[in-house]
Parts: C-alpha cells; structure tokens; sequence
C-alpha cells in the first residue's frame, strides 16, 4: 500500500472515472483504492452505489462525500466492539464534511444541484467540483493518518525488548518473515517434540500465524490469508512459547494457560482483521512451503511481509483487549 499520492493526478483520474459512467461516490472508492493501491474489493464500490443523487434520490448528503467517509472507514475504522478508532474515523469524516461544506456552502444534494436536470451535462459539470474535492480532502486525511502512525512499523522475527513496548490496543505494521501453522501442524509439532525429534523450523522470536491460505490466482504468491481461530492452537501454544516462540497472530481470546505462556516468556499475541483475507494477502511478498507439504493448506509456509496490519491483544504483562474493552463499553 502506498503511503503519499499526487493530488492533481488523483483528482484527474477520479474525473476519468466519473466519465466513464461512475457515481460520485463510486469514483470517489475506486480513485482513492488505485491511488493508494489499497487492495480495496469490487464490493467496496458495490456497496456505495446506493449513495448517488442524496441517498438513493433522497436529495440528503451528496454522494461523493459519503465515499470519501467510507474510504476513511475502509483505512481507519472500528474493527470490533469498543475499538476507539470508530470515534477517531468519526472525527476524520467530520473533518471532510466540514471542509466540503466551507468550499461549497452545503453538504446536501438537493441543495448542490439545485435547479439542475439530474442528467443533464450542465449538472454533470458542476458534480466535477464535488468529487475533486472529495476525493483530494479524503487522500489528504489519509496521508496525514498513515505518517501519524509510522512510528507502529516493526521488524519481524520480534525481539523479547519490542514486545515488552507493545500494549494491548496498539495497531502495529508487520514487515520481515513469519510462518503459518494451523490445527494439523501444531499437532505434528506436538509429536515431534513428545518424540525427541527437532521442530522442523527454529522457532526463537519467530511469529506464527494462524492461517491457511487459499489457491493463489495468477501472478500472486498466495491466496486469501485471513486468519483462523486461535483457540484451536491453545492446547500447543504454551510449549512454543517456552521453547522461544516470539507471538502469535490470529483472531479470537485465548485460554489462560497461553496467557501465562505469554506473560511468562515475554511475548504478544496479535490479531488479523478477520474477514479481510484478500487485502492482508496483499501485504504477502512471498510464500513458500518448508514443512509438511502434505498437509496442503495447512502445511508451513515461511511469509514475506511488508506493513501487514494486526492489533496488539495480549501484551506482554498480560492486559488483554478483549477484556479490558468490554469492561470499557459494558452498560448497566
């Protein structure tokens, strides 16, 4: 994904676009994801097609507008339940609508168009106006967010002083090597180390995600990647952790047992946006199996990644999100 865009070629090609027979607030997504190269999916786009004329004709909030706040949610929105940055991407998309409504003295359709033959070329030119400057104030705010959250790029393998600075709601950005391993790989570990035998990959400081991958399309090193439920690896987890694994990725609690594994060793554990497996496969370079191929999917692959997006669950003294965010939002 790429971090600074030029605003005068954004703003050309969302026009492109708008004249080849796009919506307002479809040229909106479609512009800022090929800018951005965010790897956003055709749905996005989809999902905004009701957004035209004011809400589907309603004459309410104009269109081009409600993209850019989507594409705002896309790169900064809430994730799970009392996630903060809902209220941050809230104050982000108040920011486009306040400087949309300086330039132009409304944020309504009704009131934009006004006097206009909705397909007429008259107002089909004066829309131009509306998605230029949607479309430059939203890569604006996104440029400036992305630079505000530098600072959260680690390396991996993990060393045990940067997991000890990590805390539980921190959003960090992977980028170095990490292996899969899922239920069936786990278990073979398991085996090896009941049998003597030496683990087939050196597991100190090294992150393992939990995930297996499907087919890759053509020209891509792998598939969708999201993540698979870490509680299936809780019975195995501990034992690597003591034998020098640095975290994990996945999505969901874990027992107390990893926990201890986890205060005890210094470690984290990470979450993957579930749901969102084709654009974290973006942030794969390269994958190739090391171990147990014949396990297909579920086979070890070693990863290359490059700003792979996670959030810090469990840190390392053991504050965990999902605990401390219920308690945070829970009502009565």
């Amino acid at each position: 994904m790429k971090r600074e865009v030029d605003i005068e070629l954004l703003k050309k090609d969302a026009l492109d676009i708008f004249y080849k027979g796009y919506a307002c607030s479809e040229s909106v997504i479609y512009a800022i994801d090929r800018a951005f190269d965010a790897g956003m999916p055709q749905s996005a786009i989809a999902m905004s097609s009701g957004f035209p004329w004011g809400f589907g004709g309603g004459g309410c909030l104009c269109g081009a507008m409600a993209g850019g706040s989507m594409c705002l949610g896309y790169f900064f929105g809430k994730q799970f339940p009392g996630d903060e940055s809902g209220a941050k991407c809230q104050a982000l998309s108040k920011e486009l609508y306040d400087h949309f409504k300086e330039n132009f003295g409304a944020a309504c359709c009704r009131a934009l168009i006004k006097g206009k033959e909705r397909n007429s070329p008259e107002r089909k030119k004066q829309c131009e106006s509306y998605v230029a400057v949607a479309v430059a104030k939203t890569a604006e705010i996104i440029m400036r967010e992305l630079k505000n959250i530098e600072d959260n790029h680690i390396s991996v393998p993990i060393s045990k002083e940067t997991a000890k600075k990590l805390k539980a709601g921190d959003y960090v950005y992977l980028t170095g090597t990490i292996y899969t391993a899922r239920d069936a790989a786990h278990k073979r570990m398991d085996d090896a180390l009941k049998g003597g035998e030496a683990l087939p990959v050196d597991l100190e400081g090294q992150l393992i995600y939990y995930m297996g991958p499907s087919p890759a399309r053509e020209g891509r090193p792998i598939g969708s990647a999201g993540p698979t439920t870490a509680s299936r690896m809780d019975k195995y987890a501990p034992k690597l952790l003591d034998l020098g694994l640095g975290g994990m990725i996945g999505k969901g609690k874990r027992s107390q047992a990893v926990i201890d594994g986890i205060v005890r060793n210094g470690c984290v554990y990470f979450a993957a946006v579930g749901g969102a497996g084709a654009l974290l496969s973006k942030c794969i370079k390269k994958s190739e199996v090391v171990a147990y191929e014949d396990l297909g999917t579920e086979a070890i692959r070693k990863l290359e990644i490059e700003d792979f997006p996670v959030i810090v669950v469990i840190d390392s003294e053991g504050n965990n999100l999902y605990e401390t965010a219920i308690t945070k939002y829970s009502r009565g």
